[in-house]
């Protein structure tokens, strides 16, 4: 099988964590502390020139670890971060109103020391202060689990499970402009995946599930919107195959089923979003030369809705390609397709075609630069709305020792579309501070 990168892995964490219509709303990623790896022989051999397949964010830095604090046959990191944010138009609005903003977070994790299974218990909380704005403030809390297990060799059982308290960003279609504050939902997340290897053969099967809980929204001058209509049960499940060509080089075909159900027959609209649809797709996993890696599968989707909302159908995509272009200098491409729920009257779903670029820079040992760039365009089936949204920025971390370290992050964000009232550029300056053990 092909070997993923932990910047792969770490994106893919905090992506399953939202969905683009709820605005990529997810846990503040400063407070996760410098971890070391499970065996310290390995750790430090990957300290030194990376190995093929490795990026600059694989490489360890023992120097910059956070300890931890023993229990039993686990370690936990306790973390602290605090930011200040400028940002120049906090509503996500056509005519920008400014304002600042303090964030705490504190985080405790707890992971287990062995060398091959892994378990790891989690808990995390997100405070957003902001000057002038109070109604804006509000915090948001996770907490969770994951782990692997080896059944024999090449085969494993793993699985993740959280729940997450938070709140829909401003930038959500489906959040009212009217809107008072943003609105508070939960999700419950859980999903296991099983693999089995028989010899170059590979047999996998996940399942997962998501529930989402809305509040109602507040409006200003009063009232509110009754978000019931939004509460939805989320199934998954996944077939897949995978044959291994060579060392780093495989092929793989995958089945996906999945099925929203919405508590209420109807929402305020008066239209039933509950469906149901598949994607079938085939694909490749391999090292295309000794400096790039790539993952990338093409095939078909269908999402069936209640008429009158629209069916979705056609092209099903995925790419992640990493390029390692010198020892300090990686680059990634990524690129998608998915069908995203919303509410707004008379869509059925978002299709959601989005391309980024991002780089991790080691300008020194213990100073990292992270540009990236992303492009997407949601097309609103079954009425006249297209958003495209273009956003771009550079982070900066800085690690001082293993108990400190600082960041500085500007993000940059524009939406073009043809709904009234909806087009905004943002500007967001970050700097901020963490501290681990």
């Amino acid at each position: 099988m092909s070997r993923f990168p932990i910047t792969l892995l770490a994106v893919t964490a905090l992506c399953a964590l939202t969905t683009p219509a709820l605005a990529q709303n997810s846990v503040s990623p400063y407070a996760m502390a410098q971890v070391p790896k499970q065996n310290p022989q390995t750790e430090q051999l990957e300290s030194g020139a990376l190995l093929e397949g490795m990026g600059v964010m694989d490489r360890t830095r023992p120097e910059y670890n956070a300890a931890g604090i023993p229990v039993g046959g686990f370690r936990l990191y306790p973390t602290l971060a605090t930011g200040f944010s400028a940002d120049d138009n906090i509503f996500r609005a056509t005519d920008a109103t400014s304002d600042t903003f303090w964030t705490l977070s504190p985080r405790l994790d707890l992971r287990s020391g062995w060398l091959n299974d892994s378990l790891q218990l989690y808990t995390q909380l997100d405070h957003y202060a902001y000057d002038d704005h109070g109604t804006e403030s509000h915090t948001n809390w996770i907490v969770g689990g994951a782990g692997k297990f080896g059944i024999a060799q090449g085969s494993y059982l793993s699985g993740d499970a959280y729940y997450y308290d938070t709140h829909e960003s401003r930038i959500s279609p489906d959040l009212s402009e009217a809107a008072l504050s943003p609105t508070r939902y939960r999700r419950a997340h859980a999903d296991t995946t099983g693999l089995v290897t028989f010899n170059r053969l590979s047999l996998s099967a996940a399942f997962d599930y998501d529930r989402y809980d809305f509040d109602d929204t507040k409006l200003i001058g009063g009232g509110f919107i009754d978000n019931g209509g939004r509460n939805r049960n989320v199934y998954e499940a996944t077939g897949k195959a995978s044959y291994e060509l060579a060392p780093n080089q495989t092929i793989f075909a995958q089945f996906i089923y999945d099925k929203r159900d919405f508590d209420r027959l109807l929402d305020r609209n008066g239209e039933d979003r509950t469906s149901d649809g598949y994607r079938i797709d085939a694909g490749a996993a391999m090292m295309v030369t000794p400096l790039v890696q790539a993952t990338a599968y093409v095939g078909y989707l269908q999402q069936n809705y209640v008429a009158p909302l629209k069916d979705a159908s056609g092209l099903d995509f995925s790419a992640q390609i990493d390029w390692f272009a010198t020892q300090l200098i990686t680059a990634h491409l990524t690129a998608s397709r998915t069908i995203e729920d919303t509410t707004i009257a008379g869509a059925s779903s978002v299709d959601v075609r989005a391309v980024g670029v991002s780089a991790d820079y080691e300008l020194l040992r213990n100073l990292i630069l992270q540009p990236h760039f992303q492009y997407s365009d949601n097309k609103f089936d079954g009425v006249m709305r297209d958003d495209k949204i273009t956003s771009a920025g550079l982070e900066a971390r800085y690690l001082m020792n293993e108990y400190l370290s600082a960041y500085a992050d500007y993000d940059y964000q524009r939406r073009a579309t043809d709904a009234p009232g909806r087009r905004f550029i943002d500007n967001l300056f970050t700097i901020g501070l963490r501290g681990q053990y």
